[in-house]
């Protein structure tokens, strides 16, 4: 049988009703984590893009960099211009 001493033990060690979370607070965390994650997923696609974008430059960047470099070799052998290559 239960004392009222093991009644308050267990009180301490259990959630009362005010402490547990109701279906309705649950939903409202549910709707905001919702919101929360759609926000979070706009952001990512943002940077995605951007990186995807940078991706494309970079390649542009580097085919005219190609480009310059055979035309100044181009120039440096027609002009008889030795090119040294200490970088």
């Amino acid at each position: 049988m239960l004392t009222d001493k093991d009644i308050k033990k267990l009180s301490s060690v259990f959630a009362t009703k005010a402490e547990v979370v109701t279906k309705s607070e649950f939903a409202e965390f549910k709707s905001e984590f919702a919101e929360f994650k759609s926000e979070l997923f706009t952001i990512l696609d943002g940077i995605a893009k951007s990186i995807e974008d940078l991706k494309i430059e970079y390649v542009a960047i580097k085919v005219q960099l190609d480009r310059h470099d055979r035309w100044i070799k181009e120039i440096a052998d027609k002009t008889g211009v030795k090119l040294d290559d200490k970088f």
